[in-house]
């Protein structure tokens, strides 16, 4: 007896070849998406909500929730990840947002969509998958995109960062170069040199209560230059306070300034420890992401700050 063929595979997950009426299909759900995103970015910036999370999960969802019903695509998931790729290139010369959001926020708009295709494969398997998929796909994300869209969804948490460093100088000798007008020759951090508003000169002397000093910024991603104005609070011989007054800088674009604090701490040998401390509230939102980042290099920037200012120049 002959030996029966062998079973066809299953070949559910793989559609036929693209015919030039499924790659039409396909380019006009991927145009309507593109349309669609661009378009509620342009809502959510005249609502002054670009900062919030309906931009940085709402965008993705949005692009992925139509891709996965695009009809005959070859690779679902492959089609999304690129139409998610042109969103973001498109973002800085078509939508005017600065690159530095764009690749900053980039991991978690992969992850977002990344995620939907998952959860949309699992679904597919169910037998009820229209409920699963309201229940698990639109309803959370969309939940998930409200954080920052109003005020009593905003969490405005107050971030506090260290920063320390022993200087081989006297806490008087590193006084006395924090009473200078403020020098910024030090070279900035790479991670700080990749188009953030960076300090270029400063107006204002002194360390006494009330001292107030300007800390002019160039431009960042395009937009004017700015200033950030401090006033000394609280001064000790080993303790300095100083509180934003004002900050019409491109970093308000990503955080408020709140304070900055120094404090001295004489060592045995002669040496003395700084603690550079900053704190701030994010300006972006989902929380969950933009903590730790924005943690991230505000500390860089608080250990710039003791190289730069603190340490005393012959």
């Amino acid at each position: 007896m002959e030996p029966s063929p062998p079973a066809n595979p299953d070949l559910s997950d793989s559609p036929p070849p693209q015919s030039s009426s499924g790659t039409r299909v396909i380019l006009t759900f991927v145009v309507i998406a593109e349309v669609a995103a661009a378009v509620l970015f342009r809502i959510l910036s005249s609502g002054h909500l670009e900062q919030s999370a309906a931009l940085f999960i709402g965008i993705p969802a949005l692009l992925a929730l139509i891709l996965i019903h695009t009809p005959s695509a070859k690779s679902t998931t492959g089609l999304i990840f690129k139409a998610l790729t042109l969103a973001m290139l498109m973002a800085g010369p078509v939508l005017q947002e600065g690159y530095i959001c764009v690749l900053i926020s980039a991991p978690l708009f992969y992850a977002i969509a990344g995620l939907i295709v998952f959860l949309d494969k699992s679904i597919r398997k169910k037998r009820n998958p229209k409920v699963l998929s309201i229940m698990i796909l639109y309803v959370p994300f969309f939940a998930m995109s409200l954080e920052g869209t109003l005020p009593e969804l905003t969490i405005r948490d107050t971030r506090n960062v260290v920063a320390e460093q022993i200087l081989p100088f006297s806490s008087q000798e590193i006084l006395a170069q924090l009473s200078k007008p403020f020098v910024f020759t030090a070279p900035l951090p790479a991670l700080l040199n990749i188009g953030f508003p960076r300090p270029l000169a400063s107006t204002g002397e002194g360390i006494g209560v009330g001292a107030i000093r300007k800390i002019h910024f160039s431009p960042g991603e395009g937009r004017p230059a700015g200033d950030l104005v401090l006033q000394v609070v609280e001064a000790t011989p080993h303790f300095l306070r100083f509180r934003a007054l004002s900050d019409s800088s491109h970093i308000k674009h990503w955080l408020e300034w709140k304070a900055s604090e120094l404090r001295l701490t004489p060592m045995p040998d002669g040496t003395t420890k700084i603690t550079w401390a900053i704190q701030y509230r994010r300006s972006l939102s989902p929380s969950w992401y933009f903590n730790p980042i924005e943690d991230f290099f505000v500390t860089r920037a608080a250990r710039y700050l003791i190289t730069s200012l603190a340490v005393p120049r012959v």
